[in-house]
Order: structure tokens, then C-alpha cells, then sequence
């Protein structure tokens, strides 16, 4: 049997389950409120029920995550933002060859710390987009206290922000649920482990250092 790698805590893997629960509903709620067609088929009480979705979700899409993150797992969070904002020559020959390995070729990928570059892409979309709709989302809401130029500037950014995190959800949803090579990943984020195969194939320098911190604590 397969010796497994812990790749993710459970405050970790809360979060990113939190995010994806809430992002979700104000996805699909969005949708109703932004699509015509969707929101006539509906008729008033859809659109009513979608906009109350949308602001309930919005309260612990905005907050939760963030706690969680800085409060519960502080260190964690602090080696994951300098991660995130850490490129090397391999970061970017590994972007340079991962559109063929993401339509199926095979491709030999650099190797990669804790998150290749694609994760860490992912994650700074994440961060930008998250943010920008949850400040243009707040200027929506209290629209009262804001000019009409500024409301309309922060509509346009909610839906590019939207539409933007949206993508990025999909690709990542396709690597962890359906992608041959990456699939093993979506285990690191329901019990925090990977296999051992796969830490070393695709996290190779990040498994070689909790190798050495294995063997210098023993």
C-alpha cells in the first residue's frame, strides 16, 4: 500500500471547502440576477429568492475564509502567501508546458515546491477576485452611500470579477475531479493527504524537503 503525504491541514481544507460552498451559491444566484432569459423563466419569486440567496451567501463568503485563514492556521497561511509570491525558472517552464499536459499529452513537467505554478495562479486569481467582489459587492449593496459612476464602475468589476473566478473554478475543477494526472490531488483536500507517488512526481522539491525534515528529526 501507498504511503500517504500530508499536503493540507483541516483548517486548510475547511476553508477551501467553505470558499467553494459560497462562491458557489453566489455564482448560481448570480446568475439568475445578471441573466435575463433565467430570470424571466423564474418569474418575481425566483428573483426574490436568488437575491436573498446572494446576500446571505456573500456574509460568510466575505468573512469566514478570511478568519479561518489568519486565526486558525496562522503559520500556515504566512508560508502559503510567501509561496504564492515565490517564482523561479521552473515556475515558468512549468507554465510554458502544462497547456499540453492539461488537454491529456504527455508532457515532462519541472519539478515543483508544495504548489506548482498553476495552484499558485490559481490561488492569486482567488485572492484578486475574491477581493474585488467582495468590495464591489459591498458598494452594490449599501449603493445608498456611493456615487451612480462609482456603482456602475463597481457592477462592471463584480461581473469581470465573476466571470474571472468562475473560469478559474472550472479548470480547477476539471484537474482535481476528471484530469488522469491530477486527480489524486482532490484527496489532499478531503483527508490532507497525498499518495507518495504523487508528492514526488509532482511536488518533487516540496516531498524531497519533508523528506529531509523527516530524517533530520529521527
Amino acid at each position: 500500500m501507498s504511503q500517504r503525504v500530508q499536503r493540507f491541514n483541516k483548517t486548510e481544507r475547511i476553508a477551501h471547502w467553505a470558499n467553494a460552498l459560497f462562491f458557489g451559491l453566489l455564482f448560481l444566484s448570480g446568475m439568475v440576477l445578471f441573466t435575463g432569459g433565467i430570470a424571466s423563466a423564474l418569474g418575481p419569486g425566483g428573483v426574490a429568492i436568488s437575491k436573498l440567496i446572494h446576500r446571505i451567501a456573500a456574509v460568510p463568503f466575505i468573512l469566514v475564509v478570511p478568519v479561518m485563514m489568519f486565526f486558525g492556521t496562522p503559520q500556515t497561511t504566512k508560508l502559503w502567501l510567501k509561496e504564492l509570491f515565490s517564482w523561479g525558472k521552473e515556475d515558468f517552464a512549468w507554465l510554458s508546458r502544462f497547456a499540453k499536459e492539461f488537454f491529456g499529452g504527455q508532457v515532462d513537467l519541472p519539478p515543483q515546491g508544495r504548489l506548482n505554478a498553476g495552484e499558485k495562479i490559481n490561488s492569486l486569481l482567488g485572492i484578486v477576485g475574491c477581493g474585488l467582489l467582495s468590495i464591489s459587492g459591498l458598494i452594490m449593496w449599501f449603493s445608498n452611500y456611493f456615487s451612480a459612476s462609482t456603482i456602475l464602475t463597481a457592477y462592471a468589476i463584480h461581473d469581470l470579477a465573476a466571470a474571472t473566478v468562475g473560469a478559474a473554478i472550472i479548470g480547477h475543477a476539471y484537474l482535481g475531479l476528471f484530469h488522469p494526472g491530477s486527480k489524486e490531488a482532490l484527496n489532499g483536500m478531503i483527508d490532507g493527504t497525498v499518495s507518495e507517488e504523487f508528492a514526488r512526481a509532482h511536488h518533487t522539491n516540496w516531498y524531497l524537503e519533508q523528506i529531509n525534515k523527516h530524517s533530520t528529526a529521527k
